[in-house]
């Protein structure tokens, strides 16, 4: 994408601002110009498009027993004691950094079942990753086997930090009541999404009364989470304060954030990662990220 071409987009989408002001939309307004497409649909800006409300009532309806299902199971399964429990071991041990906890909600929880990614999981998949045995019956993803019901994330000043940090939890999960179950370092190995950069850790705890629960830790860097957190605001992010992008403005983000991705890398000091833009293209990156301390190139 030359220079010209995007700063032509860069003024469709604007910066992302950290304070929460709405992306303005790059087809305009809150609702397309003109009448809806047949009598009767009423615009919903959350998910872009024209409904029915009596249709829609009757999918929210539908919704509801899922919901108070998910709803009773997070309840009664002890997840906010062991977001609780996770935050306070997770300030323990790093006292000086960055650090959050949250509760996945039941609304996200549900869906994320319906994404073809999980509802279509196949057997084979699901024995793989140890959700089941060879003899159980499987009839795709739910909600009971998700490992990120509750997360933490910690953020540190650079790769080398992230790295000190994974052996401390190695070494005094035991003492806290923690089991490591799973490693994946998405900083010095690629992810699918071309940009993402962070290290993953599933921890086992148990509650009070004995259940078992597994969380889902985030180890990276200051920039990686605000890439991150940018990337999935412009990108991915549902209802009315997602952009509407086409699909070359989408293809020119998720190339631009990759980029800007290896540059932050570059100087969190992960290893192989290149500075991959010249210095003319600084004050691009500043105006399109203006909440991102982009570096010099």
């Amino acid at each position: 994408m030359t220079l010209p071409l995007l700063n032509e987009w860069l003024e469709k989408i604007m910066p992302f601002s950290p304070q929460g002001t709405n992306y303005p939309r790059s087809r305009g307004g809150t609702m397309p110009p003109g009448l809806p497409p047949r009598p009767g649909l009423v615009w919903k800006p959350e998910t872009h498009r024209w409904i029915r409300p009596e249709d829609e009532d009757i999918r929210e309806e539908k919704k509801q027993p899922r919901l108070d299902e998910i709803k009773s199971y997070v309840e009664d399964g002890g997840y906010a004691e062991i977001a609780s429990k996770s935050e306070a071991a997770l300030k323990e041990l790093f006292p000086e950094n960055i650090i959050s906890t949250r509760m996945k909600e039941i609304g996200s929880i549900l869906e994320k079942e319906k994404r073809p990614k999980y509802r279509g999981m196949t057997k084979e998949k699901a024995v793989e990753r140890g959700f089941i045995a060879e003899d159980e019956d499987w009839d795709g993803m739910e909600y009971k086997y998700f490992t990120d019901i509750v997360g933490g994330r910690v953020s540190f000043d650079n790769a080398k930090q992230v790295s000190d940090a994974v052996k401390k939890i190695h070494e005094q999960a035991e003492k806290l009541g923690f089991r490591v179950t799973e490693d994946e370092d998405w900083i010095n190995n690629k992810h699918p999404s071309g940009y993402y950069k962070r290290y993953h850790m599933l921890l086992e705890t148990d509650t009070e009364d004995g259940k078992t629960v597994t969380m889902e830790l985030q180890l990276g860097t200051v920039n990686q989470t605000k890439i991150s957190n940018w990337a999935h605001d412009l990108l991915h992010k549902g209802g009315g304060d997602r952009p509407i992008l086409t699909s070359n403005d989408r293809r020119s983000a998720f190339k631009y954030v990759t980029q800007m991705s290896e540059l932050y890398a570059y100087h969190d000091g992960v290893e192989g990662a290149k500075n991959t833009y010249p210095a003319d293209c600084v004050e691009v990156i500043r105006k399109f990220a203006g909440c991102l301390d982009v570096p010099e190139s």
